[in-house]
């Protein structure tokens, strides 16, 4: 199950207001949709954040629609984050201990129980670090301009093993 914490759920709730009141169309059509940013920043980081002793909301049990055929993608891109926050020197135990740990053919977005558990402790990390810097969110675009322009390339995906 895909899950975020309350203080996410209310913090993102102004990126979705005016699409799930049937007013104007925002970038987000879906509370995945910030999940998923959520979650890209904290793999970005490195920040997988333990949600234990957090109040947490079930989003959804399996990927929406409007992503699933990035579901391989989010897998590999969990897959590689993994593999690259521990650290050591990658061989063949370790990347297929970590392939069996993670993937899976029946989870949501071919995930494990465990990987949805992990892929949700980094979006708890994401979410944490930008609300680090953004207290309050701005509207749905100027986020997106933020998100992109300011945040990902500044403070993302720096690691050796993102950019090469």
């Amino acid at each position: 199950m895909f899950r975020w914490s309350l203080a996410a759920d209310a913090w993102s709730k102004s990126l979705l207001s005016t699409a799930e009141k049937g007013g104007l169309a925002t970038p987000f059509n879906t509370k995945f949709s910030v999940y998923y940013l959520f979650a890209m920043a904290g793999i970005g980081l490195g920040r997988c954040q333990s949600t234990q002793g957090t109040e947490m909301r079930d989003l959804i049990r399996n990927v929406p629609i409007d992503f699933q055929e990035y579901r391989h993608l989010l897998a590999g891109v969990l897959l590689t984050a993994q593999l690259t926050n521990e650290g050591h020197q990658l061989g063949y135990s370790l990347v297929k201990e970590n392939v069996l740990k993670i993937l899976s053919l029946d989870g949501p977005a071919f995930l494990s129980p465990d990987a949805v558990d992990l892929l949700n402790g980094y979006a708890h990390g994401g979410f944490e670090a930008i609300r680090d810097m953004l207290s309050h969110p701005p509207k749905p675009a100027e986020f997106l301009v933020w998100y992109f322009d300011d945040f990902i390339s500044k403070h993302c995906f720096l690691d050796r093993n993102w950019t090469e």
